[in-house]
């Protein structure tokens, strides 16, 4: 059965009272502003979210170049250390190998001499410039002489080859050590001339030696 008119006014009554107490409108208004406070916080979660980033960032790249600058200390200490390295094998085996150059001498004969001449060469001319050098520091060449060659040669040579002697000069590559030793060391007048000079005092010195003792032994009683 239809409803009556009566029935059909008084459930239209009953509508239009349950929807005015609903209060919709107010319940939207909170919907919207939880909305926007979620905007709000979404948002400035974002910008928070983004700053820490950035720092990160920041902080990567500063650590970054950090690293750079550490790898390069590291890289330079490396490479001075080697060279370090190097430098000390380097003296250590000079050195070694002027302790060998240095019991070559005194040149004891005129065969000695000619050797040593031809085992001199562009790699170890300075060792045995530093080599005579060191044994003619105290005093020069005039006085020290003698720690180079042995009197059997000093009286075999003269820096010319005159007076029927062996010529120094010939031998070249010794000679040439000779000179530059000697003017490392310094003196009075040019290193040859010191050279020339130091032989003749040899010479002398051997002499009057030899004649002290032919004199010593001509003025003991034979028994």
């Amino acid at each position: 059965m239809s409803d009556s008119p009566a029935r059909k006014i008084q459930r239209l009554e009953f509508l239009n009272t349950d929807t005015k107490s609903c209060k919709c409108g107010e319940t939207i208004e909170r919907l919207e502003k939880i909305i926007s406070d979620l905007t709000e916080q979404v948002s400035s979660s974002r910008v928070e979210t983004k700053e820490a980033l950035e720092k990160v960032v920041d902080e990567v790249r500063t650590l970054k170049a950090e690293q750079k600058v550490m790898e390069k200390k590291i890289e330079i200490l490396v490479e001075a250390s080697s060279e370090q390295t190097a430098s000390i094998k380097g003296m250590t085996k000079d050195h070694g190998q002027m302790q060998k150059l240095a019991c070559q001498f005194p040149i004891q004969t005129v065969d000695d001499l000619i050797e040593v001449n031809s085992n001199i060469n562009i790699a170890n001319r300075e060792l045995y410039i530093h080599a005579i050098k060191n044994l003619i520091l105290n005093g020069g060449i005039l006085k020290n002489l003698k720690n180079i060659l042995a009197n059997e040669v000093v009286l075999a040579y003269n820096v010319d080859g005159v007076q029927r002697k062996a010529s120094l000069r010939k031998d070249d590559n010794f000679f040439g050590v000779m000179i530059d030793a000697i003017t490392a060391v310094g003196g009075i007048g040019p290193a040859e001339e010191q050279l020339r000079k130091a032989l003749q005092l040899q010479k002398k010195r051997y002499f009057k030696n030899s004649c002290c003792l032919k004199a010593i032994k001509e003025q003991t009683p034979i028994e």
